[in-house]
């Protein structure tokens, strides 16, 4: 990733934190939730490696202030563009990150609506993480042969 890139990509993930803690939690009900989203998965998109964004100081942070169905989507968002990307995971630290801010679609969340704890996810959600563990590890080529 270039470094001027890197550097406005910390500034912008700084500015989306300032932002974001203006409110406690960003609901979904929240008319400013669905530009707050737009604004943090621009990282996301722009990078050449969606995981790149793992190295950022404060993405957790960020992702933490928005309310369970917030969360879900920008988990869901940075799956698909690493499958998208072909990006490929090469240290357990960006495992135990990139689960981290994929929780909302592995496991039960605190403040999941109840009508969905347990619930397994559609098979669409489940398909797309089977190829992102598939892409990101390598293990295409492992398959391939």
């Amino acid at each position: 990733m270039c470094v001027c890139l890197s550097v406005h990509v910390c500034v912008f993930v700084r500015s989306c934190l300032c932002v974001c803690v203006v409110f406690t939690r960003v609901a979904s009900s929240q008319s400013t939730h669905r530009e707050l989203l737009k604004f943090v998965m621009v990282p996301v998109d722009s990078l050449e490696n969606p995981l790149s964004i793992l190295k950022l100081e404060h993405v957790g942070e960020v992702f933490s202030l928005f309310d369970y169905n917030g969360r879900k989507t920008l988990a869901s968002h940075l799956v698909q563009a690493i499958v998208d990307k072909v990006a490929y995971i090469t240290t357990s630290e960006e495992v135990d990150d990139l689960f981290q801010l994929l929780a909302p679609l592995v496991q039960d969340q605190p403040d999941q609506p109840q009508d969905e704890v347990g619930v397994a996810e559609s098979e669409d959600d489940d398909k797309m993480m089977m190829m992102m563990i598939i892409i990101s590890c390598g293990l295409i080529n492992f398959i391939s042969s």
